[in-house]
């Protein structure tokens, strides 16, 4: 019975700093991939407004 008791609550502690480091990793990373997110965002708007135009420029010429 007390080996049982001295083997478990060690991992308890282990347990608790692993999630806590898990979160606090999430955290850090957050803004990293909003970063990212917002990056792509402003790509996919310029590449909407340049073949926006080239169609306008294609329909004036052509």
């Amino acid at each position: 019975m007390f080996d049982r008791n001295n083997t478990r609550r060690p991992f308890l502690p282990i347990g608790c700093s692993a999630l806590i480091i898990l979160v606090g990793a999430i955290l850090a990373l957050t803004p990293i991939i909003e970063i990212i997110a917002q990056i792509l965002g402003y790509i996919l708007i310029l590449l909407g407004i340049v073949l926006l135009t080239f169609n306008l420029v294609k329909k004036l010429f052509l």
